[in-house]
């Protein structure tokens, strides 16, 4: 089952392109509608009808038959209404929860071309989606939604279940809704769906992970996986854990072997013998995976940034690495310049895009650098944050064949850039706020740096001062007349302290006399 990664989950995942028009011709009253979009995006989840696959892209479902896994095969794109959080398959039907629009049902009777059946609407974010017979548990941030599925077509609310904060993961045994919150097993009678009641409550530190089978339930969690005894269910108990420095947010059970995977890309494969576990294979893979199922000798990996793994498992001890198809990064900033659009994609580098005549927009170059975070353009110049990799300078006065000029990395993480003049100013992580002189592009040359309290990850520059993003530690207004000797000015403080308390410090733009 799938659960949003909290660090990320507030972000949207498309380009949107927007027309601004006078307000006395447009139904919105700032005049502001959306003219054409890009739909491509990172992976939250994946499932699996026969040979067919079905994942998201963005707010693309994307179809593969991989009956031959080493060379999978796209049957169809079909773009949704927003980000797939949750997808699950079985007899003949696929469900989809999407964030802000609920959740959708799709007749399989033909498993290369899902047609829609049906939709239960629903606003919320952080959609999770289980399911059990014709009953299924549909919950946002709102809390649970228990839903008659006996009609596909009309999907009926039935019952609610209001809880304390977002549930992070959802699961079925017999008549009982098992709920893993943030600091809490929960677990429901929902024999009456109508009004469901609270059968047991236990502390447990974070549960993104619920796997049930049989009588039994596998519990994931940060760093521990519990295996419980639930042939009672108002009593559930404790018949071993496993403990391990990776997460266990992921968790599949195949033939006596139990897979698990979290946080760095790393796949572990634990031997049951009783209530034993035995480690027999750890192996990290590309990116963060959020979703694994396996298919027979098969183990289908969402990895957030990198796409779709398809790994070999039919020895464990030498799991391998078969096929990726490759997803879409996240867009952290994107620029419009001479009718194209420049993003950068973070893993999935620099992207660059044009509106076709047909209103749809079409990626013209890519380049896969590391990671990228934010770009900036002065004429036919292009100055791309790449995070563990400095800032690149590029000429982009042929889009489609950008030219790199120079690469410049003096440690840190290049977080964000400004340029005024020849001075470039870079937000460079722990290493602080940096600023260059770029008058020779192909030799950018490194003036001064002043430290942060925590992490620079913004800056911009206004009328002789940059404003520096300080994270943790506020907005720092920095004096930059004399770019080889910057002086603090003053500091913005956001935390409680004070009157207004604005969280953590992200980003900082300037308009006129105004930060914002």
């Amino acid at each position: 089952m799938k659960r949003l990664s909290y660090n990320i989950a507030t972000l949207i995942f498309l380009f949107i392109a927007l027309q601004i028009a006078s307000p006395s011709l447009s139904q919105d009253p700032y005049g502001i509608s959306e003219e054409s979009r890009w739909p491509y995006g990172p992976i939250y989840s994946v499932a699996q009808y026969g040979d067919m696959v079905y994942y998201g892209n963005g707010s693309v479902l994307m179809i593969y038959n991989i009956s031959d896994p080493n060379n999978p095969v796209k049957m169809k794109e079909k773009e949704l209404e927003t980000v797939p959080i949750e997808i699950l398959a079985e007899n003949d039907q696929l469900f989809i929860a999407q964030e802000h629009y609920g959740l959708y049902i799709y007749d399989l009777s033909n498993p290369a071309n899902p047609v829609l059946q049906g939709k239960h609407q629903n606003d919320g974010f952080y959609p999770i989606f289980t399911k059990t017979d014709n009953l299924g548990a549909f919950s946002t941030s709102a809390g649970i939604e228990l839903i008659n599925l006996n009609d596909p077509t009309a999907p009926v609310k039935i019952g609610n279940i209001e809880v304390d904060n977002r549930p992070r993961s959802l699961a079925f045994h017999k008549k009982y809704l098992y709920v893993g919150m943030y600091d809490q097993l929960l677990i429901y009678d929902v024999s009456d769906p109508s009004g469901p009641t609270l059968a047991h409550s236990e502390d447990f530190f974070y549960v993104p992970e619920i796997l049930i089978i049989g009588d039994e339930a596998y519990i994931g969690q940060s760093d521990t996986m519990r295996l419980l005894d639930i042939s009672d269910d108002r009593n559930p108990v404790e018949l071993n854990f496993i403990t391990d420095n990776y997460s266990f947010t992921n968790l599949v059970y195949n033939d006596g072997l139990l897979y698990t995977s979290g946080a760095g890309g790393r796949v572990q494969v634990y031997q049951r013998n009783g209530n034993d576990f035995q480690l027999l294979r750890s192996k990290s893979f590309e990116g963060y995976i959020e979703d694994m199922i396996i298919k027979d000798d098969i183990l289908l990996c969402a990895s957030l940034h990198y796409g779709l793994e398809i790994i070999d498992v039919s020895d464990v001890n030498n799991m391998s690495l078969m096929h990726t198809i490759s997803t879409f990064s996240f867009t952290t900033d994107v620029k419009p310049h001479n009718g194209y659009i420049y993003a950068a994609q973070g893993r999935s580098g620099l992207g660059i895009y044009q509106k076709q005549n047909n209103g749809t927009i079409e990626q013209i170059y890519t380049h896969a650098y590391e990671n990228t975070r934010a770009l900036e353009i002065r004429d036919d110049v292009l100055f791309l944050a790449g995070f563990g990799d400095g800032f690149i300078v590029l000429n982009i006065s042929n889009p489609v064949q950008p030219m790199e000029i120079s690469r410049t990395d003096i440690g840190g993480t290049a977080y964000e850039l400004d340029v005024k003049d020849d001075i470039l100013y870079l937000a460079n992580g722990k290493e602080g706020f940096s600023i260059f002189n770029i008058s020779n592009l192909s030799n950018p040359v490194w003036l001064s740096t002043l430290p942060m309290e925590h992490i620079a990850v913004n800056v911009r520059y206004h009328d002789g001062f940059v404003y520096v993003s300080d994270y943790r530690d506020g907005l720092k207004i920095v004096d930059v007349s004399d770019p080889t000797r910057p002086r603090l000015k003053s500091t913005f403080k956001t935390d409680r302290d004070n009157e207004i308390y604005v969280g953590n410090v992200f980003d900082v733009e300037i308009m006129g006399q105004y930060a914002f």
